[in-house]
């Protein structure tokens, strides 16, 4: 069950990840990729990423530590 309810966390954090990321595009293209508002959704998509990364290598490590206890 928690694998289930990491799998949908992390799939609604990539649709927010690719959601910013076409965020950050249109706004570097419209205001210039060194305008405050583009930095900012540059940090914002950076906080996403690096929760998604840590998300994902938790779950790797409850899945090798599983994977030990059966064996």
């Amino acid at each position: 069950m928690t694998v289930l309810l990491d799998n949908r966390e992390a799939n609604n954090l990539l649709v927010h990840i690719q959601s910013l990321r076409k965020e950050l595009i249109e706004m570097g293209l419209q205001e210039g990729f060194q305008s405050t508002n583009t930095i900012q959704i540059s940090q914002k998509l950076d906080t996403y990423i690096v929760l998604y990364q840590k998300m994902v290598l938790t779950c790797e490590k409850n899945l090798h530590t599983e994977i030990k206890k059966s064996c």
